[in-house]
């Protein structure tokens, strides 16, 4: 399975997934493991992907789901943060908002 951090809907601890992920996810891992799995949702082609994983401890799960989080929001604001900065450079004077101030070109 291959989706980029930008497509990443949600990432939350398989015990705090909705009532359908639980019944179609957890319904198939044993008792004893299910409070240390992770639940991925994310953004497919035709339809939304879910993607299982199973940590060693509930602090490793805990762990990762935070790093994942921080990852996926990083991912999703710096991509529109360097394309606006990008777009900003390539427009005319003439567009810009007078509020700007100058711009010097790089290249």
């Amino acid at each position: 399975i291959f989706f980029s951090l930008s497509q990443i809907v949600e990432v939350c601890a398989g015990e705090d997934a909705s009532a359908e992920i639980i019944s179609q996810c957890l319904a198939r891992v044993p008792p004893e493991e299910a409070p240390c799995t992770v639940v991925i949702t994310f953004a497919g082609a035709d339809v939304p992907g879910r993607v299982m994983i199973l940590e060693s401890s509930v602090a490793d799960r805990e762990r990762f789901v935070t790093c994942l989080q921080i990852l996926r929001l990083y991912s999703q604001t710096t991509g529109r943060g360097r394309q606006s900065v990008g777009e900003a450079r390539r427009l005319p004077s003439a567009h810009r908002s007078p509020d700007a101030g100058p711009t010097t070109d790089p290249g």
